[in-house]
């Protein structure tokens, strides 16, 4: 497992003799699979550190030429942007959620007046783009304006589709 001469060497790519032994560490840093080239050719394997390679058969030589690419040590480590130990499934019960409860509010005020119904709008997508909006007022009054003046009504108003 010994280095005998350096032959080639650029930034990241390195042509390196090693002794023909079965385990060869190639360098410090991680290696790029795909680049490695040995001459003579010998099948190999590459270890799961990703910087030693395994001789698969023997040689009459007593050393061979190794060619590789090292790359950047972080190439292996997992990148995220959110620490996946919050999602596990017990997450949601260890953070605490708070319900808030729904308040109603009155949109218009009437005094005396008691107020039921309901403004809606809808928007309907078509299936060929296509859009239309709806809009309906139902409300039903009844009650005193003065003491004089009682009121009852029922007023609707549904607009016709804006396209």
């Amino acid at each position: 497992m010994g280095l005998i001469t350096l032959s080639v060497q650029s930034q990241s790519y390195k042509c390196r003799t090693y002794l023909a032994e079965g385990a060869v560490l190639l360098d410090t840093l991680p290696v790029e699979a795909a680049s490695i080239s040995i001459n003579p050719d010998v099948g190999f394997r590459l270890e799961s550190d990703h910087r030693t390679i395994t001789l698969l058969q023997t040689i009459s030589q007593d050393s061979v030429e190794i060619c590789f690419r090292s790359v950047s040590e972080v190439i292996h480590q997992p990148v995220f942007n959110r620490d996946v130990n919050k999602y596990t499934a017990g997450a949601l019960r260890e953070r605490g959620t708070a319900i808030s409860p729904i308040r109603e509010e009155e949109i218009f005020s009437f005094g005396t007046v008691s107020t039921f119904g309901a403004i809606t709008r809808g928007v309907t997508f078509g299936n060929r783009q296509n859009v239309f909006v709806n809009s309906a007022l139902n409300l039903q009054m009844e009650g005193n304006l003065s003491e004089d003046l009682k009121v009852s009504a029922v007023i609707t108003d549904q607009n016709i589709p804006y396209q």
